[in-house]
């Protein structure tokens, strides 16, 4: 091989390796807030105690166990003490990131919809089925609780129903209060049969 071709196979890698991706390269379906009520098997305001991330059983997929403490359950049941299992992570050299994955960091509070699903190389565990679209992080806004979808800033496909195609996550940008956003799942787990369970 000539130096020549080298160089120049060299230099096709490298414009290769640094093109851009947009940020917004995944599209996710709109979930609006009765999907998730309806869609999940628990609902539940908790805190992150702690994460370890590692490989399936088969050393394939890199995944992440999340310890919780649950505040409020607005839907189904949970342990006080409970755990998740999400997609992504790191272990050893390797680090997986799922886009449009969640966030979850130690220490923060967030409002989580739950279901069983099995995840690459798993069997059924509890998970964040719905990604970034079932997490709301809870922050403190001048003493009141606010709630913000993880999802917001994502691009999101309308649902064919949505009006003039529209597509926004509940409390759009801004979020809304959590005192709310708890009130607006109370009342569509009240008006559902079983509660909305799958």
């Amino acid at each position: 091989m000539t130096l020549k071709r080298v160089l120049i196979q060299s230099l096709g890698a490298l414009a290769l390796a640094v093109v851009p991706v947009p940020a917004d390269a995944l599209t996710l379906k709109l979930a609006d807030l009765n999907n998730l009520v309806a869609g999940n098997e628990t609902i539940v305001v908790a805190r992150v105690e702690g994460a370890s991330s590692h490989y399936n059983q088969a050393g394939t997929f890199i995944l992440t166990d999340l310890r919780l403490s649950a505040s409020q359950v607005l839907k189904g049941r949970v342990d006080p003490q409970f755990a998740i299992t999400q997609m992504g992570g790191s272990a050893g050299k390797f680090t997986t990131v799922i886009p449009g994955g969640a966030i979850l960091i130690p220490g923060r509070s967030y409002l989580l919809f739950l279901r069983q699903e099995s995840l690459p190389g798993t069997a059924a565990v509890t998970t964040l089925a719905e990604h970034c679209q079932g997490v709301f992080d809870i922050e403190d806004r001048n003493g009141v609780q606010w709630a913000v979808s993880q999802a917001s800033g994502e691009t999101l496909l309308a649902d064919e129903k949505s009006e003039e195609g529209q597509a926004d996550v509940p409390g759009g940008e801004e979020g809304m209060s959590l005192d709310q956003l708890v009130r607006s799942i109370q009342a569509l787990v009240a008006s559902t049969p079983n509660g909305g369970g799958k």
